[in-house]
């Protein structure tokens, strides 16, 4: 199979499973924290990048403390099931996730414009 092909699949893969473990299980912190942290390490390991995985870990420090500081020094918005620091642990590995996400998106899309493997 070709490797953009595999790459998009993938990606369309991890993003839709990644809204669908916070869809179904977004109640139980163990299993939906558990679901995402396999995911995301299946996710990283797939691509065996240190740029993604540092990527993954500045979205999964940066979005998280973002939402912190929203929730604490604003009314936007809240979670219903919160275990850490007003929100939910397993919101650290969807950000993580979508970061990842997003980075090997754009750099299957420069891939894609320049007829690139």
């Amino acid at each position: 199979m070709n490797k953009k092909i595999k790459d998009f699949i993938v990606n369309i893969f991890v993003a839709v499973l990644t809204l669908a473990v916070v869809s179904m299980y977004n109640k139980n912190t163990l299993i939906a924290s558990s679901a995402l942290i396999i995911l995301s390490i299946a996710y990283l390991f797939y691509y065996k990048d240190k740029t993604t995985t540092i990527v993954y870990l500045i979205g999964a420090i940066g979005g998280p403390l973002a939402e912190v500081i929203a929730i604490k020094f604003g009314t936007a918005w809240g979670y219903s099931t919160t275990t850490f620091l007003s929100i939910p642990f397993w919101l650290i590995f969807v950000w993580g996730n979508a970061a990842a996400f997003i980075y090997q998106s754009g750099l299957l899309m420069r891939r894609i414009i320049k007829n690139d493997n």
